[in-house]
């Protein structure tokens, strides 16, 4: 294996005088404290709205409050997937947060750009692992912070930010040859969520890349398969502590065909992220990887031997392995892209020029984010709307970030999954409006509409959400009913 690891270290960091050496250190202290002040500027204002959000947040609330695993508001109570199989170490870890630091989104998206960050400390560990360029050990961890598939991870309560913290410690474990305690890892990452089986994807990728001294000594590989394997028995185990209670199979299935199924778009999670929802955040990442894809083939890199060339392909391939197209999960792959980019413009000497462009990039993306949202509070929205909520026990209807505001409380979000409103057969209950997020949820209008005529409305309270946006709480009766 020398022989691979020799190729890369004429890429080491150069070395550099002291005074040269304080003045990087300055830059890059003064790179993460702008990092750090748009995760501030930013903080629950990234997205207005995220239907995940209140989704993740009300699962981890039951469970920690009630002790249950299951989908309590998003699912029909009789919704063959209810039953959550998969998540408990999440939900121990954002449920432990919440309990100490109130359970509110901004707590929850404290912890997930927290948890970020540590995900790119540990690729800092792994650049260095592999010998990569001074440059690329500086960069790739910052792209980390700040690139999209990352920082919207950071601004989502989602576990999507604690399974790549998994899916890195994996692939930094199998490096340090500590091969029992990544398939541990791996596992680990799979409970939290079964994405978390890139994290062996990236250990492939590895191997391939050394593939002539694996085999070259197929004992002592075959030593390594074990070591993984018996990590990944101890995860299992792990697994079966955890879920002991609410696991079976025949739920396994159940999950795994409702979740293949519930999105038609074929062509991987990867295509999704450039063309579909917020493409237009990501138009400029296309551009600089259809310019790096270009260099690349047009000058024949690939005979460079770099590991990042062997990275990338093996990822885009687990994009379709791991089948269902949800643009989130970029964020487990797109260290592979990075590398590849960083490392394409670093051997042509244009890495200068990339990393203006990149920072152009940022600048608008980020800048305008903020301008379009500097008047948008949720914090101060969901405050006033817990205050204006009569405390009589009533249920709720409404979009669900309303959630924060009554956890606990009988809700019914507005979301086309929640069908059952109708067959509840409510007499009585309160309908909070936000109809400056209503064209998150298909079904808020046609809702709305049928519930108009079906109740009596007499407004409670109306009051400014920001700008020229309302929130309006409504008490709601079924019609021709007495008054009390």
């Amino acid at each position: 294996m020398e022989s691979s690891l020799a190729r890369n270290k004429a890429l080491g960091p150069p070395q550099r005088g002291d005074s040269t050496n304080q003045q990087h250190e300055r830059y890059l202290a003064a790179v993460l404290f702008l990092m750090a002040a748009i995760y501030f500027l930013l903080h629950t204002k990234y997205y207005r709205y995220y239907i995940d959000d209140a989704w993740w947040v009300s699962d981890i609330w039951y469970f920690i409050k009630e002790g249950r695993m299951e989908e309590v508001l998003f699912r029909a109570p009789d919704a063959p997937d209810r039953v959550i199989i998969f998540g408990k170490l999440y939900f121990y870890i954002y449920g432990a947060f919440m309990e100490l630091f109130g359970w509110t989104k901004g707590a929850a998206l404290l912890l997930s750009s927290l948890i970020t960050w540590l995900g790119a400390g540990v690729w800092w560990l792994i650049t260095r692992q592999l010998r990569l360029s001074g440059n690329l050990q500086i960069l790739v961890p910052l792209g980390i912070l700040i690139f999209p598939a990352f920082f919207s991870a950071a601004h989502l309560t989602r576990p999507d930010a604690l399974v790549f913290l998994l899916v890195s410690l994996t692939f930094f474990a199998f490096l340090k040859k500590q091969y029992f305690l990544s398939g541990l890892l791996l596992l680990m990452a799979m409970e939290t969520h079964l994405m978390g089986v890139t994290g062996a994807f990236y250990c492939l990728a590895w191997v391939l890349y050394h593939w002539r001294e694996y085999l070259r000594d197929w004992k002592k590989f075959l030593g390594i398969i074990a070591r993984c394997a018996l990590g990944a028995v101890a995860g299992m185990g792990y697994y079966y502590l955890l879920h002991q209670h609410e696991f079976s199979f025949a739920l396994l299935y159940d999950t795994l065909t409702m979740y293949s199924g519930m999105n038609n778009f074929r062509f991987g999670f990867i295509v999704k992220y450039f063309f579909q929802y917020y493409w237009y955040r990501h138009a400029w990442e296309l551009l600089l990887l259809l310019a790096s894809l270009f260099i690349f083939v047009k000058n024949k890199m690939w005979k460079g031997g770099h590991f990042a060339s062997l990275l990338l392909p093996v990822m885009v391939l687990s994009s379709f392995v791991t089948g269902r197209p949800n643009a989130n999960y970029m964020i487990f792959v797109y260290p592979a892209f990075l590398l590849f980019m960083f490392d394409v413009f670093e051997r042509r000497g244009w890495l200068k020029p990339m990393l203006v462009y990149v920072g152009v990039s940022l600048s608008i993306l980020y800048g305008l984010t903020f301008f379009a949202n500097r008047h948008f509070d949720f914090k101060k929205i969901t405050q006033a709307t817990a205050q204006n909520l009569p405390d009589d026990g009533l249920p709720l209807i409404a979009m669900p970030d309303n959630w924060f505001a009554a956890p606990g409380r009988p809700f019914y979000p507005i979301y086309p999954s929640v069908r059952y409103i109708p067959d509840l057969h409510l007499q009585e209950f309160y309908l909070i409006r936000n109809d400056y997020i209503s064209h998150h949820s298909r079904n808020y209008d046609s809702l709305i509409q049928w519930l108009e005529e079906r109740f009596d409305f007499t407004l409670v309270k109306k009051f400014n959400a920001f700008e020229d946006q309302d929130v309006e709480i409504f008490h709601c009766k079924l019609k021709n009913q007495p008054s009390l």
